[in-house]
């Protein structure tokens, strides 16, 4: 499988870059760590707020994305880089503005977390300005080869990541369907959608497509668990 905005060659051979490398943009390492150069919250013309993932361990915004959404965010997008990348190296294939390719998020082979486009911006991911509009999208680290399988640390990374975004972003539950037109219409509730939708190919890889409804069943867990915890709201204080 060949995808635009992924070369093997790149993922194995070029160096990891740093901020210093590309003059003017953006890096973070750390998990957690504020980049003061970024916004973490924006608004769009409708007043929706807009944040990014603290999970985050490196940043490297891309110049290939349009600045603000048409749609709110409710869908998820996974996609397989086809390469066993890390989040540098990944970010290094997103930064040149003739790639005109990017994601929301990456997570390397390792399981750090890259983040390449904010929440508020639209990635150019999916072939679909429609999809990309209201979607996260999540590029993960994959073999070159069928049937495109990930590592488990990216596979854990992706679904802590994947119940972060739900949260915070309102997504209550996360529904797929095997069927391609209830995914792309949204119907029946769905709200995961992939590459292979809007474009000939084979984008996530029968690994992780196969594994679309255990994602979502592993998510819905998380956001059970997290709603379960929470603390119970308060009654208002009597005042004199």
């Amino acid at each position: 499988m060949k995808k635009l905005c992924i070369l093997l060659a790149v993922c194995m051979l070029l160096p990891l870059l740093s901020a210093a490398a590309l003059p003017g943009s953006a890096a973070m390492r750390g998990k957690g760590a504020v980049n003061v150069t970024l916004d973490t919250a924006g608004a769009d013309g409708n007043g929706t707020v807009y944040t990014n993932s603290p999970l985050v361990d490196y940043t490297l915004i891309s110049p290939n994305r349009t600045v603000g959404r048409t749609h709110a965010i409710d869908t998820i997008t996974i996609h397989c880089v086809v390469g066993q990348c890390s989040v540098e190296a990944l970010g290094s294939i997103f930064a040149p503005t003739s790639k005109k390719a990017s994601s929301n998020y990456g997570i390397g082979l390792d399981g750090r977390i890259g983040m390449y486009v904010e929440e508020k911006d639209r990635s150019w991911c999916s072939s679909s300005p429609y999809n990309d509009n209201r979607a996260i999208t999540i590029e993960v680290a994959s073999d070159t080869y069928e049937p495109y399988a990930v590592y488990q640390a990216a596979y854990d990374s992706l679904i802590v990541l994947v119940t972060d975004i739900c949260q915070r972003n309102g997504i209550k539950q996360l529904k797929w369907s095997d069927n391609k037109v209830m995914r792309m219409n949204h119907l029946g509730g769905c709200n995961m959608t992939v590459h292979r939708d809007y474009a000939n190919k084979t984008c996530p890889g029968t690994y992780l497509y196969s594994r679309m409804g255990q994602i979502a069943d592993a998510v819905n867990a998380n956001l059970r668990r997290s709603a379960q915890t929470a603390p119970a709201p308060q009654p208002a204080a009597n005042t004199p």
